[in-house]
């Protein structure tokens, strides 16, 4: 799911569909039909894709907002069979380098690291296993979403099956005039990216990640994938440290759908100073070493009042 997102590799074979560059001829072809935008929002479709048998891809399109400042209140984003995520980000990367319409192959970490783009909006999960996930925030609640931003939309496919893919990604997003927001919200994500689980043993990380200002928390999961043991989150104050959010034994399942926490009526507030301390155990039960994007270990979730979005990532 997100951010577990936060890096790409230099350009190569962008997978695209063109039939001069990767014909998809002899893919399934798992594209799936998506329902209409919100009236007056915004329909973002990156081409298509095609992801070669047993083989792990990401990829980056690179786009532009054209329209007026804008609160987004309500995103969905659609994947076919075997997504894991798509995610929409500002991007600072140069344009000379990755201009507008841009797709490239981005499955490594190697280049536009995650000081060049941040996450604007995501959800808490994939729903029902339809590759479906949504977010609508409550009256009066925004994301904010300003003219001429530079946007990346980074789609993550973990094909298992013998069999090369063709896919098909979107993201729908539903507007809000500025003027009728009261609170700005953002999402936060505290990653590791720099980890090695050696072959056929088990690892665990564990980092801090400090808030520089108060916040009010609205929902916060955990995330790893299909080698994750164990998982735990603690909130450090001035007074005690709690265990806020424990997965004693990782499902498999909760790669695409982790338990969540949701937090109502302002009833968690985090003050600046507080951190978050998160915990992750694998057991690599392969004769390779597991790094980043393969393994992640990440808190995410979703606070106000904050127009940027929070993220750390430590390690």
């Amino acid at each position: 799911f997100c951010l577990f997102l936060l890096a790409c590799a230099a350009p190569k074979d962008d997978g695209s569909t063109d039939p001069e560059t990767d014909p998809a001829d002899d893919a399934i072809d798992l594209r799936g039909e998506f329902p209409e935008a919100p009236a007056g929002g915004l329909a973002l479709e990156p081409p298509d894709h095609v992801i070669p048998a047993f083989s792990e891809r990401q990829f980056c399109w690179f786009t532009r907002y054209e329209g007026p400042d804008v609160g987004i209140h309500y995103q969905a984003t659609y994947q076919s069979d075997h997504g894991h995520h798509v995610v929409l980000m500002r991007t600072l990367a140069d344009e000379d380098d990755f201009p507008d319409d841009m797709v490239f192959d981005c499955t490594g970490k190697d280049t536009l690291p995650m000081t060049e783009m941040e996450p604007i909006i995501f959800g808490r999960g994939i729903d029902d296993g339809d590759g479906t996930s949504s977010l609508e925030l409550t009256d009066g609640m925004a994301v904010d979403f300003e003219a001429d931003t530079r946007l990346v939309i980074q789609s993550h496919y973990i094909n298992p099956t013998p069999d090369d893919i063709l896919v098909r990604d979107a993201i729908h997003l539903g507007f809000t005039d500025p003027e009728d927001v009261q609170t700005w919200a953002a999402p936060f994500a505290h990653t590791a990216i720099d980890f090695e689980v050696p072959a056929k043993a088990e690892e665990t990380v564990e980092f801090d990640c400090t808030w520089g200002a108060d916040a009010t928390v609205l929902f916060l999961g955990g995330h790893m994938h299909e080698w994750g043991k164990s998982f735990s989150l603690d909130w450090n104050t001035a007074e005690e440290t709690e265990r806020i959010y424990e997965i004693e034994q990782w499902e498999p399942d909760y790669r695409d759908r982790p338990p969540i926490n949701e937090y109502e009526d302002g009833s968690f507030q985090v003050s600046a100073g507080d951190s978050f301390t998160t915990s992750c155990t694998w057991d690599n039960t392969t004769d390779e070493p597991l790094g980043f994007p393969e393994e992640m270990c990440v808190t995410f979730g979703f606070a106000y009042e904050s127009k940027i979005p929070l993220i750390c990532a430590p390690l």
